[in-house]
């Protein structure tokens, strides 16, 4: 079963550069979304965050309303 993610006032910071600041999005089960932008503009650092690849450094990522980082990560990426 798909579900809803919150990204609530996230922050990623890469080589010492602020990647995302402070984004909030909501991305429910059934949407189609398109992550576009110029190089640099933080769309690999989005992506690695939805796959837990990396952790913000600011702000919560939540899954079904349960912090990401209390997540398993195996399971949430099924």
């Amino acid at each position: 079963d798909l579900s809803e993610i919150f990204f609530d006032r996230v922050t990623a910071v890469i080589h010492d550069r602020a990647r995302l600041e402070e984004i909030s999005l909501r991305l429910a089960p059934g949407e189609h979304w398109a992550i576009v932008g110029p190089n640099g503009s933080g769309k690999s650092t989005l992506t690695n965050l939805l796959l837990g690849f990396i952790r913000p450094d600011g702000g919560h990522i939540l899954v079904e309303k349960a912090s990401l980082k209390q997540c398993d990560l195996e399971k949430c990426n099924q």
